[in-house]
């Protein structure tokens, strides 16, 4: 069995905190072109390996920026909005479509009686 694939997780060389805050007016666009994916830092042998020492964890990470942080949580309410106002669409979407199935029932139980009374 495969080792899983690391993934790195390095929140202040994270690409969510290295946007520029982004307007609300036009949120769907900025919100795809205003986070710019970095590639995860290589592994080194040392965080990769099934013995990883304990120097690893103890270096201190330099704090994040305020600012960072601030444009992470409007980031994240833009998408809360947006997952929100989708849901509700799709919500929409299957009571459309469960009224166009209840009228199909009906009309085809009503065609199925016609010839029953003719």
């Amino acid at each position: 069995m495969s080792e899983p694939p690391f993934l790195a997780l390095c929140l202040s060389r994270s690409p969510l905190l290295s946007f520029h805050p982004i307007s609300s007016r036009n949120s769907n666009t900025s919100l795809r072109t205003s986070i710019e994916l970095q590639p995860a830092p290589t592994p080194s042998s040392s965080i990769t390996s099934s013995t990883t020492s304990s120097s690893n964890y103890s270096k201190a990470l330099p704090p994040i920026p305020p600012r960072a942080i601030i444009a992470l949580l409007d980031l994240l309410d833009t998408i809360d909005e947006e997952v929100a106002l989708e849901v509700a669409r799709v919500q929409s979407h299957i009571k459309e479509a469960q009224d166009m199935i209840a009228v199909c029932k009906i009309e085809r139980a009503a065609r199925h009686r016609a010839p029953k009374q003719r």
